[in-house]
């Protein structure tokens, strides 16, 4: 067996936007939008009794509040990674801001977020949710759609402006959606991508979980998220994540809250060189691959969400038939909210097939498929489950049970044909997609 080269290039990844030193809107911008909000609100109202009706007797109930789905989802064409986001600023819960005013909004005796820590800046109103890995790359190929938290009108929206914003200085307006809820919270969804924005005019009602625009860097933003912020039907602000020091509410405003950190992956890639970040706001070279000739250098990257220090993940390289080839162990220095983790390796000589790329963090199994050479036919069989990759070859044929698990998600690729024999079986919480594209096809 040929000896693995194991060349750990670290390359430690918080785009900008995930740490952003300047707010996405100043004190003056934010004051100007809550007036212009809380007057379109109210016009709104005004002119509609029934809604001011509904307003009315929700504020003199006891449960007066929604409760928020999330505000992102992956499009079809990225539905087969992990997850897409990381989240780099809470709502700032200290009513103190710095007396001198100056550019280091994180000084940490101004800033507390709901949680007790720092993960926030002075005077920040909202949840700003950045996309990871390769933020620039997901926001050209429309990888991540914003929807409606919960279902309301649209009481105001904008678009045409620039969304490729690097820096906040001179950044001009920002694309986005305001909606209005039966309750007479107000959510707001800013940064959008130009041209994204839901073509539904004003008013009109839209549902959970529906369509809005897609994640951008318009107006005072330093890379491609969502800045997410709610007001309560009494036009306060409210923070959706409830913990011991958040002061403006005192419960939970989500369906499900996340927690405070959510160590993951996100995703897993292989790739025919390291990837080149560029200079912002290009679009991050990956030189992505799933298939690789024997004998070649090939790279790892993967992309880790909230790690802590001294947090330890496991790798497995697997050959097809099942053998270990490798095993390494990675160790993290310190905390990082985004993390990607790129190793060089060298391929033997032979063992063409459909390989295993195996990682376990925090006592969870994460995978990705590659293919050395390209069979001329692939057959599956037995169970499958906890996989995600590529399963390629000229011809495919498969009688895999995949059994029930939302981590559960195969993609069979062919350049001829890909035929189901009795047997194969799709278990409920599992999902499977098929195409015909060549074995060195990547999206």
């Amino acid at each position: 067996m040929k000896k693995i080269l194991l060349l750990f290039s670290l390359i430690s990844i918080v785009a900008k936007a995930q740490q952003d030193n300047f707010q996405c809107l100043s004190a003056q911008e934010l004051k100007s939008y809550k007036e212009h909000i809380k007057s379109l609100k109210y016009a709104y109202l005004n002119s509609n009794p029934e809604a001011a009706k509904a307003n009315a007797r929700v504020r003199g109930s006891n449960n007066h509040h929604i409760l928020l789905g999330w505000p992102l989802q992956s499009s079809s064409d990225y539905d087969f990674t992990y997850n897409n986001f990381t989240i780099s600023n809470f709502v700032d819960q200290n009513a103190n801001s710095d007396p001198e005013g100056d550019d280091d909004v994180r000084e940490p005796e101004w800033i507390d977020d709901y949680n007790c820590g720092k993960r926030t800046y002075d005077g920040h109103d909202a949840e700003d949710i950045g996309l990871f890995p390769f933020a620039w790359r997901m926001m050209d190929n429309e990888s991540v759609q914003i929807v409606a938290a919960a279902p309301g009108i649209i009481l105001t929206k904008r678009t045409g402006n620039f969304d490729k914003n690097c820096e906040w200085a001179g950044a001009g307006n920002a694309n986005y959606v305001s909606l209005l809820h039966d309750d007479g919270t107000i959510t707001n969804y800013y940064h959008m991508k130009n041209g994204s924005v839901t073509s539904k005019s004003e008013d009109d009602r839209v549902e959970e979980g529906e369509y809005l625009g897609l994640v951008g860097s318009s107006g005072r933003s330093t890379g491609p998220h969502l800045h997410f912020s709610v007001y309560d039907t009494n036009d306060d602000l409210i923070d959706p994540f409830t913990g011991n020091c958040n002061s403006l509410n005192n419960d939970s405003w989500w369906k499900v809250q996340r927690p405070y950190r959510e160590p993951m992956i996100n995703r897993i890639m292989t790739h025919t060189a390291p990837p080149d970040f560029g200079v912002c706001p290009s679009e991050e070279i990956t030189f992505e691959a799933n298939q690789f000739a024997s004998g070649s250098f090939f790279h790892i990257s993967v992309a880790f969400k909230d790690i802590q220090a001294l947090d330890v993940s496991s790798f497995e390289l697997i050959k097809p038939n099942g053998d270990t080839y490798s095993t390494w162990f990675h160790q993290f220095p310190q905390e990082r909210t985004g993390f990607l983790y790129v190793s060089t390796h060298q391929l033997p000589d032979a063992n063409t097939g459909t390989w295993i790329i195996k990682i376990v963090y925090k006592n969870k199994n994460y995978y990705h498929f590659f293919t050395v050479g390209c069979n001329s036919t692939k057959n599956i069989l037995g169970n499958v489950t906890g996989s995600k990759g590529y399963i390629a070859g000229n011809t495919i044929s498969s009688s895999a049970e995949h059994f029930t698990n939302d981590q559960t998600r195969v993609l069979y690729q062919a350049n001829e044909e890909i035929v189901f024999t009795p047997g194969f079986e799709i278990k409920s919480g599992a999902t499977m997609k098929a195409r015909i594209k060549a074995c060195d096809y990547v999206d």
